[in-house]
């Protein structure tokens, strides 16, 4: 019997299919610890080993069955779940090996540490691919406080040159603060230590009423076919309160996102 995947060559391939951008792989892993609960989620880049990048959360932690299918491609306790960006399983696995060659997981609750990883390097050495059972262990790296909470540890990070750059990194977190919006008002974001603020593109929403923006004529509906049923997507237009905004200085616009690279929805 033949196999209907080559693992050693599927954990290379996916590799390459990459995403938008640095902060939408983080952002994956970001939903992940938002769908678990978590008021806080602390990005860091090891200061002492700059291939190293963690992402650390008090959400609720993962029991040893959650945890065993955590790193699993298609393994998930919520499959199927249309609460987050993700669905399938694919999110954590996926964008951890598109930036890292190895991601280890530390999750605990009711006292008990455990720990699992994804080593593709030793996966393309073994003879058979499969994934370690979970660990206890006594103690996590970049841990944040509380009782329960995941910490995702990727290492020997080789996919992102321009990770260090701090032009690329300050784009990084705009693009968070775009993609997280709505979530950060009752969550805590920081890359590290940088607490992160939502942004609106569309200068519409109460926590930017300094330059608040008004609807531009009526929301326009549109209902497209996805699968068997279909999907309501809606769009909207702001008027910019241009008069406010030109006085702005240079650098104040740049950081709004109103002039060199602007963004949209």
């Amino acid at each position: 019997m033949t196999e209907v995947v080559n693992v050693k060559n599927f954990l290379f391939s996916i590799r390459e299919t990459g995403y938008r951008s640095f902060a939408h792989t983080l952002a994956e892993l970001i939903d992940n610890s938002l769908q678990a609960g978590a008021t806080k989620v602390s990005i860091t880049i090891n200061p002492e080993d700059t291939s190293q990048i963690s992402v650390a959360d008090n959400g609720s932690g993962m029991a040893h069955e959650a945890l065993r299918t955590a790193l699993q491609f298609g393994g998930s306790s919520r499959f199927g779940d249309r609460s987050g960006a993700g669905r399938f399983g694919m999110g954590l696995p996926t964008s951890s090996i598109t930036l890292a060659r190895r991601v280890d997981v530390y999750t605990w609750k009711a006292g008990t540490i455990l720990h699992s990883y994804l080593d593709i390097d030793k996966l393309q050495r073994s003879q058979r691919a499969s994934l370690p059972h979970p660990t206890k262990v006594s103690a996590v790296p970049f841990a944040l406080t509380g009782a329960q909470g995941t910490t995702v540890i990727l290492s020997r990070c080789d996919r992102g040159d321009k990770i260090h750059d701090p032009a690329h990194l300050e784009q990084t977190k705009f693009e968070l603060r775009r993609i997280f919006r709505y979530a950060l008002p009752r969550s805590v974001l920081e890359f590290n230590n940088d607490r992160l603020d939502p942004f609106d593109p569309l200068f519409m929403s109460s926590f930017q009423s300094e330059h608040c923006a008004a609807q531009y004529g009526p929301v326009l509906q549109y209902r497209l076919p996805v699968g068997s049923g279909n999907s309501l997507v809606e769009v909207r237009f702001s008027e910019l309160p241009v008069g406010a905004l030109r006085e702005l200085p240079n650098a104040d616009k740049q950081k709004l996102g109103i002039s060199r690279g602007a963004v949209s929805l």
